[in-house]
């Protein structure tokens, strides 16, 4: 069961782990999918909800390179992106393929970070949906801007919200067809408290 690739970006201690580890229950214990992680930190919370508990980029190569895995369309978090880029090398063809390749192979990834400036722009505008928690600066703000288009949400400009989040809140963004976007406000239970659609203005 293949879904959009999910960009989350957001400061610590603002609700990003803690979405995605309750997505991540969920298409293990509801929908039975299987799941990897990337935990460079050795995350102990994220090693008991997933299917396969990668912590080094070749372990993830490994994996993510095996056929049987692949034809289970399994879900891959990214925990700690920036250090991902760090760790890949030219020898993980498959890490390096993922956001390029991956739908191909039946693989979503769902890519957790702090800093959206730092991740490839090119890997960026490969997500569809994002989920967005209180931002550290407008260079982050901007960047995700960069896939989604600018926009404005309830009359205000999306760097302002980013910035000024509450805890655990978040905008949950989605690329329509025809070139819509889909802007959601969630309160921490993940329930949406306002809604809009949107034509951003793309800013290339």
């Amino acid at each position: 069961m293949a879904f959009a690739h999910v960009f989350s970006a957001g400061k610590t201690f603002c609700g990003k782990s803690f979405r995605l580890k309750e997505i991540f229950k969920m298409l293990r214990n509801d929908y039975k999918q299987l799941t990897i992680a990337f935990n460079p930190m050795s995350d102990p919370a994220i090693e008991k909800i997933v299917t396969i508990n990668c912590k080094t980029i070749d372990e993830l190569e490994k994996v993510i390179s095996d056929p049987t895995v692949q034809k289970c369309s399994p879900h891959l978090w990214i925990d700690e992106a920036v250090r991902f880029y760090k760790d890949v090398k030219s020898r993980h063809e498959n890490c390096l393929a993922l956001l390029t390749d991956g739908r191909h192979k039946g693989i979503t990834v769902y890519m957790a970070t702090q800093k959206p400036v730092k991740i490839d722009p090119d890997h960026r505008g490969m997500f569809s949906e994002a989920i967005i928690f209180r931002l550290g600066s407008r260079r982050d703000a901007t960047a995700i801007e960069e896939i989604f288009g600018e926009f404005t949400f309830n009359g205000i400009d999306f760097k302002e919200i980013a910035l000024n989040l509450p805890t655990y809140h978040c905008l949950f963004l989605k690329q329509l067809e025809g070139g819509d976007l889909l802007i959601e406000f969630k309160d921490p239970d993940f329930v949406t408290i306002a809604s809009e659609t949107k034509v951003p203005k793309k800013l290339f």
